[in-house]
């Protein structure tokens, strides 16, 4: 069982490693990434991506901390900067190390190793994930509404539903971002609460329990207002620096959007939503699968000729985003013995899906 599970990883891995390289290669051949270019731009302008490199890392800083937010809130202590820390190895974990547990598991339990809270701690990492990916999507949803008019007018080529492709992207944005605000409000509902109650309760023990555990984990947040506009400002304040950083990585290639200041703010729409797509577990660290979002959506929003940017600034967002994770390997090497502790208990909870399996 245990040869057949490590087969099937490895399987896994050398197919998102093929999917990686076959979209790498496939915008290479089609003219849209050049590798000339962004050798060019490390060679020629370095202040820029340093500075996009730092900007970057702060936003990671300002994850890290409204994770702990999570995690205290939920009367497990964490210190600051052993989230920090932690942050630095999950991102390590999960990009780079092939395994069912992925660095957020290891993140969860290792904040929980010195309490009974295992399922909170859990939550809280995976909560995390889903409330960021909602503030993402809301951060996008915002900037489309800024920019609905110019979207609207686009000639960009025929969609769905007789839009063009860019008013299907704007509609497809909004009601995305819609549907999921009726449903965390649906969930967080005292008559949904009865009523996931109901259901859990009739499962067997073992797993009714810890799904309660879980729920009530999250449903603890319904009260706690602030607490979520804490989180939601510090959300902000990562995608808002994710964008600024991505648009210094254009102008390190001499684009012209990213150095004119009417064009640029489309960064904050377009790169929150090339983000939502990385997300995809298709690759390792979502290379090429960003490299292929930004291309197409570049494409789309602002002109075909711009699909070369797009790939651009993300295989160049790619090389700084390997480089800060490494920086989780110097975290792992200081406390190798609680990491690799926390690591084991995660393994020994049972198998659990890997986030970006």
């Amino acid at each position: 069982m245990a040869l057949n599970a490590r087969v099937k990883k490895t399987v896994l891995l050398i197919l998102k490693i093929g999917i990686a390289a076959g979209l790498i290669a496939w915008l290479v051949r089609s003219g849209k990434l050049e590798p000339a270019k962004i050798w060019h731009a490390v060679r020629d302008h370095p202040f820029w991506l340093a500075v996009a490199f730092v900007i970057y890392n702060v936003c990671i800083l300002l994850t890290a901390n409204r994770w702990r937010m999570l995690v205290v809130s939920q009367g497990i202590p964490a210190r600051r900067g052993e989230c920090v820390g932690m942050t630095y190895i999950g991102c390590f974990f999960s990009c780079f190390l092939p395994g069912g547990t992925g660095g957020d598991l290891v993140k969860a339990y290792y904040v929980a190793r010195d309490t009974h809270k295992k399922a909170e701690a859990v939550t809280t990492v995976f909560l995390d994930r889903v409330l960021g990916l909602y503030c993402m999507v809301g951060f996008a949803a915002l900037a489309v509404l800024f920019h609905l008019k110019d979207l609207w007018r686009h000639s960009s080529p025929s969609g769905a539903f007789g839009l063009t492709q860019t008013q299907f992207l704007a509609v497809g944005v909004l009601s995305a971002f819609a549907l999921a605000t009726v449903g965390l409000l649906v969930l967080l509902s005292s008559h949904c609460r009865r009523l996931v109650h109901y259901v859990l309760g009739h499962l067997p023990q073992r797993v009714g329990g810890v799904l309660k555990r879980v729920y009530e984990a999250v449903y603890l947040y319904r009260g706690q207002k602030l607490l979520l506009l804490k989180f939601v400002v510090y959300s902000v304040g990562a995608h808002g620096g994710a964008a600024v950083a991505f648009c210094l990585i254009g102008r390190s290639l001499g684009e012209p959007l990213a150095m004119d200041l009417t064009r640029a703010p489309n960064y904050f729409f377009l790169i929150p939503l090339g983000l939502v797509l990385n997300g995809l577990p298709v690759a390792p660290a979502g290379v090429g699968v960003f490299e292929w979002a930004l291309a197409f959506l570049f494409a789309t929003v602002l002109h075909p000729g711009e699909a070369n940017l797009g790939a651009e600034v993300a295989a160049l967002s790619h090389v700084i985003i390997i480089l800060t994770n490494q920086t989780g390997l110097f975290f792992y090497l200081a406390g190798r013995r609680k990491v690799a502790e926390a690591l084991r208990e995660a393994q020994a909870a049972g198998p659990v899906p890997d986030p970006h399996a």
